[in-house]
């Protein structure tokens, strides 16, 4: 997808969960940012963010909807141990 059609996406993101995955899949697909670097970016794994690239490239921004999921969330993203 070109560049803008992505930024007019992240505009229209209505929750910050689907702005981080679009933006997350237009830094590794646009901006050549490597996977890990995207993964430690948004405090999510690795498999996480190729998660996001494959629901993209089968449907496209469709894909990176924001589907309900039931449970407690996920505790937040907190620095490393080492480096409190």
């Amino acid at each position: 997808m070109a560049t803008t059609e992505m930024k007019d996406a992240l505009k229209r993101a209505k929750n910050k969960n689907k702005y981080a995955r679009i933006a997350a899949v237009n830094m590794v697909l646009n901006k050549n940012v490597s996977v890990d670097t995207v993964a430690d970016g948004f405090c999510v794994s690795r498999g996480t963010v190729y998660a996001w690239l494959a629901a993209y490239n089968r449907n496209g921004l469709d894909g990176l909807a924001d589907d309900a999921r039931p449970g407690r969330p996920p505790p937040s993203c907190r620095a490393p141990s080492w480096r409190r």
